[in-house]
């Protein structure tokens, strides 16, 4: 087993396990079908306004298995993530935006962003 496998089979059973860090979400590439993978992701979300429309960005970095099978071969404009755990509707994806760290032999670490309407919360 080489160290770069090593690294990868680490990320997979304990980093981007939903039982530990990790969450499932369904990713969906460019060009291919939709799959579900595991991924490690860190939302955060800001005020945003476009048109005169109140809304939030979501910024979503996602580390994610470097491999076909167990994550994303080749990340591209377009390549999409549904996260299922935020309580959003499933058609509100984050969209791939760049790397943020492509030095690990075995993992990614992504950048995704989504606009979505602005929820006031109710006041009593």
């Amino acid at each position: 087993m080489s160290f770069r496998d090593d690294l990868l089979a680490d990320f997979v059973n304990a980093i981007a396990n939903p039982e530990e860090f990790g969450e499932t979400v369904t990713y969906q590439p460019a060009t291919g079908a939709a799959r579900s993978i595991n991924v490690r992701m860190d939302v955060t979300s800001v005020p945003a306004r476009e048109e005169g429309v109140e809304q939030r960005e979501d910024t979503a970095v996602v580390d994610v298995a470097r491999d076909a099978a167990l994550g994303i071969d080749r990340p591209q404009l377009g390549d999409r993530v549904y996260r299922h755990s935020d309580g959003e509707a499933p058609e509100t994806p984050f969209c791939f935006t760049g790397f943020v760290d492509d030095s690990d032999p075995a993992v990614w670490t992504l950048r995704f962003v989504r606009r979505r309407p602005f929820r006031a919360t109710p006041t009593a």
